[in-house]
């Protein structure tokens, strides 16, 4: 085989390569099937003052809170299985699974200055005062100079008496 011969073989197998290549990542820019099949966003109609609702997703547990000051958060925290993923310092480091976190009763209209924590009784004890959030997700540890990630915040629209979360439930989130 001459050096022309191979010349054009290793430019052709290059192009061929390149083509192929440049099909491959053009396919990678756009959402996969799994994707475009789980919705993005959460309508929520009809949440009276001084109440929340909890929706579970893929790895997140989201939390929307109207206040009785008519304030709407919506805010997001890790899960594990059924139980939320209580942080070390940072939501990412977890440390303790509580089946019981949230601002209070579900029946009960919520207080203004109600609290998220986590209301497990086997609940660790030096841990009690510091995993605590207002209902802005803020953190409301009670433990001097002690720093605990707040709760991660989802942005929101209204439109009268409708709720619209966007993009809460995606990899990544917390």
């Amino acid at each position: 085989m001459g050096r022309r011969t191979l010349a054009l073989v290793v430019i052709g197998l290059a192009l061929v390569g390149s083509v192929g290549l440049f099909f491959v990542f053009t396919n990678s820019l756009w959402p996969s099937e799994r994707a475009r099949s789980y919705p993005g966003s959460l309508t929520v109609d009809d949440l009276g003052l001084g109440s929340y609702r909890t929706y579970d997703g893929r790895g997140s547990r989201l939390f929307v809170v109207r206040t009785v000051a008519d304030a709407v958060y919506a805010l997001v925290v890790p899960i594990h299985g059924d139980k939320v993923v209580m942080p070390d310092i940072h939501w990412w480091q977890p440390l303790y699974d509580c089946t019981d976190f949230s601002p209070g009763a579900r029946d009960a209209s919520l207080p203004a200055d109600a609290i998220f924590t986590c209301r497990d009784p086997g609940t660790p004890e030096w841990w009690v005062s510091r995993w605590r959030w207002h209902l802005d997700g803020t953190s409301a540890t009670g433990a001097p100079d002690v720093y605990i990630e707040e709760m991660h915040r989802i942005r929101i629209e209204r439109a009268g008496g409708t709720i619209y979360v966007l993009k809460w439930d995606y990899p990544g989130v917390v």
